[in-house]
């Protein structure tokens, strides 16, 4: 049965070239399409571990530039007093980091690297994902001059376990205090997300640990004006209604001469879903249409297939096929053609997928390649439907007749 399909297959080709084609536009915008919106739904998902969609965010940058260190200094140490205020009053949880840029000046590395740094309650609620190391050394760091990281896989490449790294701080003010030594004590998985910041929307800045980036322990408290700025996330205390918390959070920085911007993380969720609706519903729609279209036409390709190829199938018949293995010939041929068109269409997504860049949905998730078999499936049986239906009810005087 292989020999005559491969056969079959090789003598029809062009019409099989239709089909493939028609098939593979038609699979390659689904798993497009599905990829969008598992980008969405794994985005979501990794918000949600993160912090608590509960959770509020504080900006205060709707000032203009700080024209000197020393009001930049004041405006810090208002938000922190503000922040310690709102910690202690209201037991709310402060999740917040800096976000700072470090390069190499001892090697080839031209990579700009990022460096974060937890303060506050982050680096007890931060779950790290690794796959070599540990991150106990983090925990436990008390001011050491050579401070422990967790480096992400890319970085591992270059600076693996155990080795001492000697950066030069970009980001930092202090030109006393820009040279670090590091030594790397885990290696992050590529599966860990985590936020860069410096967004009044904080969830904007998820990424997925594939950058050159870095963990390490707090080593003194935030003295970066964006981060003061933009890195605060408050959680509320299990009993305290996030409503409430805004409002003693917008009074406690009033008071402080400061004019705060608040935004809930589920506001944020809700707003990166809003925006991104029409166009996840438009790509699907397009996809599932061009699927339908697709399977039509193979429906009419392989009804007159059938029609044309009476004598074949009677000169079948006459060697001992049953009606059952001509069926099975029809839908190998189909099941081949559309099985080259499916895996093609995966590998060109792939190839486009590392020029859009996802952060989650890059390589076919699970979702995203049951959603896209199980379409593979319904397409090759509505194909079949009717051709099959019309094989069955030839007559086998008529097939060997060639009628």
């Amino acid at each position: 049965m292989t020999t005559i399909i491969i056969h079959s297959l090789k003598r029809l080709k062009r019409k099989n070239y239709l089909i493939g084609i028609q098939f593979f536009v038609g699979f390659f915008s689904l798993i497009l399409a599905m990829s969008f919106i598992d980008e969405v739904y794994e985005m979501n998902h990794q918000i949600r571990i993160l912090i608590p969609d509960n959770s509020i965010q504080v900006t205060c940058d709707d000032e203009e530039i700080v024209p000197n260190n020393k009001e930049a200094a004041i405006k810090i140490k208002k938000i922190q007093n503000s922040i310690e205020k709102v910690r202690n009053n209201y037991h709310a949880d402060v999740y917040m980091f800096d976000t700072l840029e470090f390069e190499d000046k001892n090697t080839m590395n031209e990579k700009s690297i990022k460096g974060i740094m937890p303060h506050y309650d982050m680096m007890k609620m931060i779950s790290f994902s690794l796959v070599e190391g540990t991150a106990e050394p983090l925990y436990k760091y008390n001011g050491e001059k050579t401070i422990p990281i967790l480096v992400s896989k890319e970085m591992a490449n270059i600076y693996p376990m155990g080795t001492k790294v000697y950066l030069h701080e970009i980001t930092s003010e202090n030109e006393m205090d820009t040279d670090k030594v590091f030594v790397v004590v885990g290696v992050l998985s590529r599966q860990m997300s985590y936020f860069t910041g410096r967004s009044s929307f904080m969830i904007d800045t998820i990424r997925r640990g594939t950058d050159m980036i870095f963990f390490m322990p707090e080593i003194t408290r935030s003295m970066n004006l964006i981060s003061n700025e933009m890195n605060v996330v408050f959680i509320p205390e299990g009993r305290m209604n996030g409503k409430k918390l805004q409002k003693k959070i917008e009074k406690i920085y009033t008071s402080n001469q400061l004019t705060p911007s608040l935004c809930p993380i589920s506001y944020q969720i809700k707003q990166n879903y809003e925006g991104k609706k029409m166009m996840l519903a438009v790509t699907a729609f397009f996809s599932v249409v061009l699927l339908l279209l697709a399977s039509i036409g193979c429906m009419g390709t392989v009804l007159a297939s059938v029609l044309n190829r009476k004598e074949e199938f009677g000169i079948y018949v006459a060697l001992g096929f049953t009606q059952k293995q001509l069926g099975r010939l029809i839908m190998g041929e189909l099941i081949s053609v559309c099985m080259c068109s499916f895996v093609l269409a995966g590998c060109a997504f792939l190839f486009m997928e590392s020029k859009l860049n996802f952060i989650y949905a890059g390589i076919l998730s699970w979702r995203v390649a049951c959603i896209s078999l199980c379409a593979f499936f319904c397409c090759i049986m509505m194909s079949l439907l009717i051709p099959l239906k019309k094989l069955k009810s030839m007559s086998i005087i008529d097939m060997v007749e060639g009628r």
